[in-house]
Order: C-alpha cells, then structure tokens, then sequence
C-alpha cells in the first residue's frame, strides 16, 4: 500500500508539472501569436502606409495623413511628427495623432537638437530612443496634453542620410518597445522621410515653375512695351466687308476692362450683338477683337473664333520675337561697325569725332557731346588755363 500511495504522490506530481508546463507553453504560444499578429500588423500597416500617402503633393496633408494612419493601424496613443528647421537647432512639432497632441502643436511646441528629451536626442545621434514614464525618464512625460502616456520611441527621419525630423511615438502602456517593432518602425519612418524630402522636392519644382512663369510673363509684356514704343503708336485695325483699315483711337475703346477679359464674351445692346475675344500671350492679355452682328452668335461661330485667336496669339508673339532678334542683329551690326571705324582712327580727334558722328545717327538723336577731361579735375575746374578736349555732332 505504501509503495502504491508513493506512487500515486509520484504520478500527481508529474500531472502537476506538465500542466505548468503545458501552461506556460500555452501562454508561449498565445504571446508568441500575439507577437505575430502584431509582427503581421505593423507589415501590412507600412504597405498601406505607402501606398495611401505616395499620391499626396501638399506636405501639410502628407503629415496630418501619417500621423493619423500610424496611429489608427498600429493603435498607438499619440504619433507626432517633428521637422527640422532652417537653422538646423530645433526640431517643430507639425502633426499629431491624438486631440491633446494637436493641441500641442497649435501652441508651437518645438524642442532644441541635442536636449534631453527623446525626440532631441532622436535627432542629434539620428538613432532611435527609448523611453519610459519612471525615474529620470519620466521628464518626457510631463506634457499635460498627453496624461496617458507611459512609454516613448522617438526615430529620426532621415534622407540621403541628411535628418528632416523625427517620429514620435507614445504608448498608453508602461512597456518597452521591443527590438523588433523599433526595426519595423523604423523602416516605416525611412519611408516616411522619403515621402517627406519628395514632396519638399515636389514644392521647389513648383515654386520655381511659377517663378519662372511669371518671369516669361513680364518679359513678354516688357517686349510687347518695347515693340508698341519703337512704333510711337498703338496698333489696331478694322474690317467693314469692303478694306481693312488702321484702327483711329477714338474708335478703338472697349465696352470692357481688358485686363478682366480672359474668355469670349458677348454683349447685347439694342439688337446688336457684340463678341469680344482677348487677345492672350503668356497668360497675359494684350489686347482684343470684337465682332459685331445684328444677330447671336452661335456656338459653332464662337468655338471658330476662340480657337483661331488663340493661334492669333502664338503668331503675334513668334513676329515679335522674330522682330527683336531682327533688331539686335541690326544693333549688332551698327555697334561693330562704329568700333571698327574708331579702331582704325589712328588720332584723339579723328576717334573723337567719329563716335560722336557714328553714335548720333545710329541714335538718331539731335546732338551728341563727347569730352576729355583730365584725371582727377572736375569738369567746372578752372585751375587749369588747358581747356578738356569737347566736341559736339548736332543732327
């Protein structure tokens, strides 16, 4: 009996280890699935992450949408983003996640590079940093906005190897990010700071698109200025079924602000029908045709002139740029022909009076003045009894 009731002890005791065992291999197993899931999560989250922010251009919307969606697929507490600013010494909270958060960076929260908290030292070693809410650690807790936070992973962003900001990440639980999820997130950050330099990139094109525009507009308005002052009138012409006629200037004034005008448009007044076409280069508008009829325009009338004013316009402008290459190879001509003339004047006087002469009726001015003065003296000294050197070509 007593070797039976040993062995009964014997046999209770092994029951009672394996089922620890079988336990603890069943809460193995569940965090391991967790793991997992989460490990599964985090992939699916980052493959998302690409593919709903790779069509956005407006950096602003591009980090509002990060935020959200890291915090939203990953459940984390608050997720913010921090970017460096031009002087590279601090790093300015840009978008948040969470209400408090948000209400973070209405107040312009930004902290210096190299500071204590996490994010600064994110950004001055470009490696990630743990935190969590106990001992000296617990100073990068104390924002009041975010009460609940209680762990910490701040990862830089960076591009090319040059740091744009960091990514901040709080939990509401008092636990360590594991190795592994600061790898997965870390990936994610690197794609977030590709997105992040594109769209930057993306804005300097546009900008200096838009510069550039509006650089070709002036120069067009400036050339079309020069082109109507060569002629000392503006330019305008008629058509009555019989001849075509320069345009007097008391006939020519339009029912309309031509500077407003930037599509066909057609006035009524008295069973006459105005059609009005801006005439457009560059944007800009620089003059305008009007048809008029005693009865409506149809579309397909209206459809004829638009497209055809719009050629009208390309013509005028390729005449104009023709007109000033024409110009300057004239200009061109002129001055190498006054040159060469004063480089074979072997004598002050001659070179003189020939670039007075030259100059005047390349000019067409009534009188051109040269003189030489000595140097130092000022043109109204009276020190010297020598007179300076002048002569005059009067036209």
């Amino acid at each position: 009996m007593r070797s039976l009731r040993n062995a009964l002890a014997n046999l209770r005791g092994t029951t009672d280890g394996l089922e620890k065992s079988r336990r603890l291999l069943e809460a193995r197993v569940t965090e391991r699935t967790a793991q997992l899931r989460r490990r599964s999560e985090q992939s699916q989250a980052i493959a998302e992450f690409a593919r709903s922010l790779a069509a956005l251009q407006d950096l602003g919307q591009l980090l509002d949408s990060a935020v959200t969606l890291i915090a939203e697929r990953l459940r984390y507490y608050d997720v913010a983003i921090f970017l460096l600013d031009d002087s590279e010494e601090w790093v300015i909270l840009k978008a948040a996640s969470s209400a408090g958060g948000k209400r973070i960076v209405e107040r312009g929260y930004r902290l210096r590079v190299g500071s204590p908290e996490s994010i600064g030292q994110a950004a001055a070693t470009a490696r990630p940093q743990v935190a969590v809410n106990e001992g000296d650690a617990a100073r990068n807790f104390q924002l009041p906005e975010l009460p609940a936070a209680q762990s910490e992973l701040a990862l830089p962003l960076l591009s090319a190897g040059k740091l744009l900001g960091v990514l901040d990440i709080r939990c509401d639980q008092s636990v360590r990010f594991a190795r592994e999820d600061i790898q997965i997130l870390d990936i994610l950050a690197g794609s977030l700071a590709a997105m992040i330099a594109n769209t930057r990139l993306l804005q300097e094109t546009q900008q200096a698109l838009g510069r550039l525009e509006h650089y070709q507009e002036e120069e067009v308005v400036q050339g079309w200025y020069r082109a109507l002052a060569r002629r000392n009138r503006w330019l305008g012409y008629s058509y009555d079924r019989i001849a075509v006629r320069p345009e007097l200037p008391d006939t020519a004034l339009m029912p309309v602000d031509l500077q407003n005008l930037t599509g066909l448009q057609v006035l009524e007044s008295e069973g006459q029908y105005l059609l009005l076409a801006p005439l457009r280069v560059q944007q800009r508008t620089l003059g305008a045709l009007s048809f008029k009829a005693a009865r409506p325009w149809t579309e397909e009338e209206q459809h004829l002139v638009e497209s055809v004013v719009a050629q009208l316009g390309l013509a005028l402008e390729n005449a104009r740029l023709l007109e000033d290459t024409r110009l300057s190879a004239q200009q061109e001509k002129a001055r190498s022909e006054i040159v060469g003339r004063l480089r074979s004047s072997m004598q002050v006087d001659t070179v003189l009076r020939s670039a007075t002469e030259e100059l005047g009726r390349a000019l067409g001015v009534e009188r051109v003045r040269i003189q030489l003065l000595p140097p130092g003296r000022p043109a109204d000294s009276e020190e010297s009894p020598a007179s300076p050197a002048s002569l005059e070509e009067s036209g």
